[in-house]
């Protein structure tokens, strides 16, 4: 009983949010310098040695896309294995001291094939992606569930190293739909549903 209740005390102190004009990591301000290491772009042997290069050039954080079309590359089918492990990268990345910003879309942008989404979103009649389209976001709940399930215990509040997570990628250049806050809003709603109120959103 006394180490459940110590559990608890510990991690229900952890919070990293902003206060101002300051990030505030347990109450303390906190400044990070991140570089970007996508985890998809590297074989997985050379990713420790990478983290440390990071590490020890002054990073204390490190910021990753996930690329859903390599995670789910068939409805239902979903890869995290090999280069698509990116619990093992996150655990790596808290290894050698780095704190993760991660960065899963659904879009990514990224200089990546279709911005991350995968090509069978495009075989639903009537779709239009990036959008509060209730087809995609059907699609798009199902993968962060799945993505964010395995994420969650990861989570800064929770004891890991993920201190905040972006909502969409450069979707304020995106003149289809730039009307579309519905859809910012649901993805917001969605990620907190499943990773805690907690989470720092940008």
């Amino acid at each position: 009983l006394s180490f459940s209740f110590l559990f608890y005390t510990v991690f229900s102190e952890r919070s990293f949010k902003i206060v101002g004009n300051e990030f505030e990591m347990d109450g303390k301000v906190f400044r990070y310098l991140s570089g970007s290491f996508h985890y998809f772009r590297q074989a997985p042997e050379y990713w420790e040695d990478t983290l440390k290069k990071m590490r020890h050039g002054g990073c204390n954080a490190v910021q990753t896309y996930v690329a859903w079309n390599l995670h789910e590359p068939r409805k239902g089918q979903f890869n995290f294995e090999g280069i698509a492990d990116v619990e093992r990268f996150i655990s790596l990345a808290e290894k050698v001291g780095l704190y993760v910003i991660l960065r899963p879309g659904p879009y990514i942008c990224a200089e990546w094939e279709f911005g991350g989404l995968p090509y069978w979103l495009l075989q639903e009649k009537g779709i239009t992606v990036r959008s509060s389209d209730s087809i995609y976001m059907s699609h798009v709940t199902d993968w962060f569930t799945e993505l964010f399930t395995r994420l969650k215990p990861r989570m800064y509040h929770n004891g890991g190293n993920i201190i905040m997570v972006q909502i969409e990628n450069e979707f304020g250049s995106y003149a289809p739909l730039l009307g579309d806050h519905k859809y910012l809003e649901q993805l917001c709603d969605l990620t907190e549903s499943l990773l805690g109120k907690e989470t720092l959103l940008f």
